[in-house]
């Protein structure tokens, strides 16, 4: 493997998880466009946001597919090395670090939704008498569940992934050694 090959692998993953997130939000974007506006200012500026949202999704899915067909002409204008390089980590190793990635991943989006969450609250008018948590859960329940799921499975994920990689070896029927093993078995 050279740098160049990881390069072209790491901006296909990222094409990928770009397609996948458009994908994901694309049915719940596309609901609430269908939605009818009425005639008043705040129904045409609902409007305007809804046309934003639906744009912002299209042009993620269109970046993460140009991202996925273009890796190659991409990773030869960022890195041109073609020596092979050695990375000394063992699958167990590995895996612990694509536990991480992942948990980074979804704590991310987490906080993300834990921003949305706190703009709303913070942009809430003064004269609203309403209880700030009640407030909050009437107009951004969505927000606040996958903020409270993503955040609790990132932290797992990142803070637990030596005792995930050890469950999942073990869950392969492997122990972390034998994985070890059978990687330098196939080298050789």
């Amino acid at each position: 493997m050279n740098a160049r090959t990881l390069a072209e692998l790491a901006l296909k993953i990222w094409g990928v998880t770009l397609v996948v997130r458009a994908l994901a939000s694309l049915p719940v974007t596309l609901l609430m466009a269908v939605g009818g506006a009425g005639s008043d200012p705040q129904a045409n500026f609902m409007r305007i946001t809804q046309i934003a949202s639906v744009l912002g999704v299209v042009i993620q899915g269109a970046v993460g597919t140009a991202v996925l067909v273009w890796a190659d002409r991409i990773t030869d204008l960022i890195e041109s090395d073609t020596a092979p390089i050695q990375i000394d980590a063992d699958i167990d190793e590995l895996q612990v670090l694509g536990f991480a990635l992942v948990g980074v991943f979804i704590l991310v989006g987490g906080l993300q939704n834990v921003a949305s969450a706190a703009y709303v609250l913070l942009s809430r008018p003064k004269v609203d008498e309403t209880n700030a948590w009640a407030y909050l859960w009437t107009r951004q329940s969505e927000a606040i569940v996958r903020a409270v799921v993503q955040v609790i499975a990132g932290a797992l994920l990142v803070f637990g992934r030596r005792t995930i990689a050890h469950g999942w070896s073990a869950l392969r029927g492997h122990s972390q050694n034998d994985d070890m093993d059978e990687s330098r078995d196939d080298a050789s």
